[in-house]
């Protein structure tokens, strides 16, 4: 970085990076996404999509 050039927004010139939180979902959710309609859904007990109604493996 050129220490003529202004620092990226949210950052010091020579600093760390904030420590703010950068929020989003969890990545614990990936399964719960639906790989027909990527729908964030819940898994009928027979393994199907309950807004498609797609089989996806429920291992």
């Amino acid at each position: 970085m050129d220490p003529a050039e202004p620092a990226p927004s949210g950052t010091a010139p020579g600093g760390p990076a904030p420590s703010e939180p950068e929020g989003g979902d969890p990545v614990c959710w990936v399964d719960q996404v639906c790989p027909a309609c990527g729908r964030l859904t819940d898994r009928t007990p027979a393994g199907r999509c309950a807004t498609c109604g797609e089989v996806w493996d429920t291992a």
